[in-house]
């Protein structure tokens, strides 16, 4: 009986095929953003793109490659003491922790203030402790940004904050991105919410 009804079923496929297709009406979400990037994370292949290599001013997606360079060539337990530049080359209208001139903390904690309250003081801090003033974090930023092909890509600071020639594309933050998500401190730390 079972096979009775698989041979009227698959009869009745080849005599009367379904045909299926593609809804036309489908609409894609708006993306309102002015470039962007969809990068396979095995493969590299883009799978959508919309200006993808157009300059952007990246501001506190900056502290991506901060947090990676930190990572990389910090030791966490390490005790960073934060400088004048340091804390009031920003404005105490941006986006900060409160760190004071003489300060001392881990730069663990640094990197937790980065990554949780996009501190601009803590990415400070950062820069100075891993290369000894911004500017040269700014170039070791630069080369690791050649390094992973991110080739259309000059910062000028750890933290965002305006300047004119400070730039990327969505592009090379993908290609970024896909580098810093393969330390696992990196993923450990900018996954925490507090």
């Amino acid at each position: 009986k079972l096979l009775f009804i698989l041979y009227i079923v698959m009869m009745s496929i080849f005599i009367n095929p379904i045909s299926i297709q593609a809804e036309e009406s489908y609409s894609y979400p708006n993306l309102v953003s002015e470039s962007a990037v969809l990068l396979d994370g095995n493969t590299g292949q883009v799978l959508y793109e919309k200006d993808m290599h157009k300059r952007q001013y990246p501001a506190s997606i900056t502290k991506i490659m901060t947090g990676m360079i930190a990572v990389e060539e910090g030791i966490m337990s390490e005790t960073l003491t934060m400088s004048s530049e340091a804390v009031f080359s920003i404005g105490r209208n941006t986006s900060h922790i409160a760190l004071n001139v003489g300060e001392n903390i881990s730069l663990e904690q640094a990197l937790y203030g980065l990554a949780i309250e996009s501190g601009n003081d803590a990415a400070n801090g950062i820069a100075e402790h891993i290369s000894g003033d911004i500017e040269s974090f700014a170039q070791a930023m630069n080369a690791k940004a050649d390094k992973v092909g991110a080739l259309d890509t000059n910062f000028v600071n750890p933290h965002g904050l305006p300047d004119s020639n400070h730039h990327t594309t969505a592009y090379d933050m993908a290609k970024i991105m896909e580098e810093a998500i393969k330390k696992p401190k990196f993923l450990e730390v900018f996954n925490e919410r507090r």
